[in-house]
């Protein structure tokens, strides 16, 4: 229990004397004050859905990591390797597929940011990604 997090969780942030809590939450304040929300209301729309798509992955993997019962495991695994995985990989190919350095916008966001960092998560599991399904 964290008394000074308002959810009495952590995570948590103070800055300027107001405390937030929740990772999303910190994240997206402090990508808006370093301008990696976008440039207007549309990109920013499109920046929380590619956080989105990333923590539903990232859900979609804990879900069959931490299971305890090995056949609903590994269940979980395949619709994880089948879906959810590919859905990602697919999602970002596309989005980068023109030639685009940013999955939006012109310039780095909260969104690659993300997406980067669950990817790099995935480099120590190199098998749980198939050559067909890796981002180009």
């Amino acid at each position: 229990v964290k008394p000074a997090s308002p959810t009495t969780m952590a995570p948590y942030a103070e800055i300027d004397g107001k405390v937030i809590a929740s990772s999303p939450a910190i994240a997206i304040y402090v990508a808006t004050q370093y301008g990696m929300m976008g440039a207007d209301d549309w990109e920013a729309a499109e920046i929380q859905m590619c956080m989105d798509l990333v923590n539903d992955t990232i859900s979609a993997f804990v879900k069959f990591w931490f299971c305890k019962d090995e056949e609903e495991k590994a269940n979980l695994k395949k619709s994880y390797m089948e879906n959810a995985l590919p859905r990602l990989l697919t999602f970002i190919n596309k989005r980068l597929d023109s030639g685009k350095q940013w999955l939006v916008g012109d310039k780095i966001s909260l969104a690659d940011i993300m997406a980067a960092q669950f990817l790099s998560d995935h480099v120590e599991k190199p098998d749980e990604i198939s050559n067909d399904q890796a981002v180009s």
